[in-house]
This record gives C-alpha cells, sequence and structure tokens, in this order.
C-alpha cells in the first residue's frame, strides 16, 4: 500500500524539480545583476516567473511544476499515514493543503497574464 503512494509521489516530485528548473534556466538571464547568484536566484524565481512580462510558456510550465509539487506533498501525506506516521501525515496534509492555495492563486495569476495577452492581440488586430 505504500508504495502506492510513495511511487507517484517521487514521479511528481521529480517532474516538478525538472519544471522548475527549465523555468530557472529560461528566466536566469532575465534576473537583475544583484539576483543572479544560485541561491538569490532560486528564491526570485517565485517572484519573477509570474510577473506580466516573462513569456506564457515559461509561466504555464511554473505552474505545472508548482501542481506537481502540491500533488507530490499530497501523495508524500498519504505515504506517511500507510506507515502510521500519524503526526508527520498531518503536517505533510496541512503543507500539501497551503501549496495548493499558493497553486490556485497562481493558476489565477497566470490566467490574468494570459488574459491581458490576449486582449492585447485583440486590440492589435483591429
Amino acid at each position: 500500500m505504500t508504495a502506492l503512494f510513495a511511487i507517484p509521489c517521487v514521479a511528481a516530485f521529480i517532474y516538478a524539480a525538472w519544471r522548475n528548473q527549465a523555468v530557472h534556466y529560461a528566466l536566469i538571464d532575465s534576473f537583475p545583476p544583484e539576483l543572479k547568484d544560485e541561491m538569490t536566484a532560486k528564491v526570485a524565481l517565485h517572484a519573477i516567473a509570474l510577473r506580466p512580462s516573462t513569456p506564457l510558456p515559461v509561466q504555464a510550465d511554473y505552474v505545472n511544476s508548482l501542481v506537481a509539487g502540491a500533488f507530490a506533498m499530497l501523495c508524500f501525506s498519504l505515504t506517511l499515514f500507510s506507515l502510521g506516521e500519524v503526526f508527520g501525515g498531518w503536517l505533510a496534509l496541512i503543507m500539501s493543503l497551503i501549496s495548493a492555495v499558493l497553486t490556485i492563486k497562481s493558476w489565477w495569476t497566470y490566467n490574468e497574464n494570459r488574459s491581458r495577452v490576449a486582449a492585447r492581440d485583440d486590440q492589435e488586430e483591429s
């Protein structure tokens, strides 16, 4: 039963890390010089990834990495519950819910940015 939750957890975590790294490399050139060191750039990524000036495919990859991360945390919680680690399971579940809420907020921001681009394209055509 534990493997039923652990395998998707690991797969989702690897996918989230892979997409997050792809977004990082896509945006690193647009970071200001003071944010280019590796540690600061990782923190700045979350503030820069959903700016309206960021290309929409990069924003979509960022939101996908957040979705995968929230799913990985949920699977991790279920894995802990199946192992009998009730406290850890609840803690991971709470973190998963917080992550899901933040992911939904990021998705809304992405949709607003996408709507702006669509509206701007419609104005340019007319």
